[in-house]
């Protein structure tokens, strides 16, 4: 997984667990990722999904 380019961040987070940060803009993303993605791994049982949301650009208007 740390090898996929949607991947920023992937740690083993315990025997069989695996923590994936992956960005996503939109929720067809969202949704395709995990999905498509991980759940058509072979080996792959079961995946949760946490939404973690972060501010990337603030527009301010211009005072003049």
């Amino acid at each position: 997984m740390a090898g996929h380019s949607a991947v920023r961040f992937a740690a083993v987070t315990g025997r069989t667990n695996l923590a994936i940060s992956a960005p996503c803009r939109s929720t067809d993303e969202l949704y395709a990722f995990p999905s498509e993605g991980i759940g058509a791994l072979p080996g792959v049982h079961t995946a949760a999904t946490v939404l973690t949301l972060r501010r990337v650009k603030t527009l301010t208007a211009e005072r003049g």
